[in-house]
């Protein structure tokens, strides 16, 4: 795995667990988390954990079972650098994304709008947010797994006052296009 991450200043900082061996021969399985909760307040950290399989814990004839443990926690980038993050990519795919002040996680609104939207991986973040919206905005309901105590943002995964940004930005450069 790769995590890439841009800051506002030009600097880029690349983590790769590519060649991470750190567990000994039995590790079979590498799990990687990228912990994208409350990265303004305690940091990007990615947690590193293995899962074992030994043949001599392997009863004949059952299929054995590889048990996982706990790892390595990693700081990627402090809360104060957090602060100047424009944009983190893991594999080369956005999972944390600025929209104005605010470090939008991006999985969900990724995951949701692959399944709305045609386009949705040649989409900017923000055409991606009004592209889904307005889609959410004209869909039938019988089509949508949204009940009515969610609210867009919430579906998409993006807070309220990112998608009122996004939504704004979206105007502003389809006016510029005019």
């Amino acid at each position: 795995m790769q995590i890439l991450i841009t800051y506002a200043d030009g600097k880029r900082t690349v983590f790769d667990t590519g060649s991470l061996k750190p567990f000994g021969a039995d590790a079979m399985l590498i799990e990687c988390e990228l912990s994208l909760d409350d990265v303004s307040e305690g940091g990007l950290w990615v947690s590193i954990h293995h899962y074992d399989a030994n043949s001599k814990d392997a009863t004949q004839g059952e299929t054995p079972t590889a048990l996982r443990h706990r790892g390595w926690r990693f700081l990627l980038a402090s809360p104060d650098e957090a602060e100047d993050i424009i944009e983190v990519l893991m594999d080369g795919k956005p999972v944390l994304g600025r929209i104005g002040d605010e470090l939008v996680k991006t999985t969900v609104l990724d995951a949701r709008a692959r399944l709305l939207l045609h386009n949705a991986e040649a989409l900017s973040l923000i055409a991606k947010i009004a592209d889904a919206d307005g889609f959410l905005t004209r869909a039938e309901d019988a089509l949508l797994p949204i009940d009515e105590n969610t609210t867009t943002a919430d579906f998409l995964g993006i807070p309220a006052e990112t998608l009122s940004a996004a939504l704004a930005a979206d105007r502003a450069q389809k006016n510029l296009a005019i």
